[in-house]
């Protein structure tokens, strides 16, 4: 599967020859290919990319699926690989998981791509990490 992806798939669709739909695979590959594609991210598979993440179904049942890619997403960020911020905003907007949402809140602040809206959404966040955080860098600015 690896050599299939590494040697067919991936030149493919860094070149626009190609769509993820075009390679059958099993379901279970799905993840391990989107997160090699990401690896190797390049901006002509973009769009191709936040489809079929946008597709991922996000629920507690199958956690290890949805999980791994958004956890990749901002395991590249440590590797100083830059990815545009819609895959963060992707992190921000679909995970269940509240560390990976403070991390890509993280990566969206030093990037100065956090929005007004996101920013007032984060004062009132479930981790509190999240909420000072936001508190610090963005404080509230008085009346008057």
């Amino acid at each position: 599967m690896l050599a299939y992806l590494s040697v067919v798939c991936i030149p493919a669709m860094q070149n626009g020859k190609a769509h993820f739909a075009q390679f059958p695979m099993k379901a279970e590959y799905k993840a391990c290919t989107l997160k090699m594609l990401i690896c190797n991210y390049s901006s002509d598979i973009k769009h191709l990319l936040l489809d079929e993440l946008y597709k991922i179904k996000v629920d507690c049942k199958d956690e290890s699926y949805w999980h791994s890619i958004g956890f990749k997403i901002l395991n590249m960020c440590d590797q100083k690989v830059r990815l545009p911020k819609e895959f963060f905003n992707y992190v921000y907007e679909t995970t269940l998981c509240s560390c990976c949402r403070e991390y890509a809140i993280r990566a969206l602040a030093r990037n100065r791509w956090l929005t007004r809206e996101m920013i007032e959404e984060c004062r009132y966040d479930s981790n509190s990490n999240i909420t000072a955080y936001v508190n610090r860098y963005y404080p509230l600015k008085p009346f008057g």
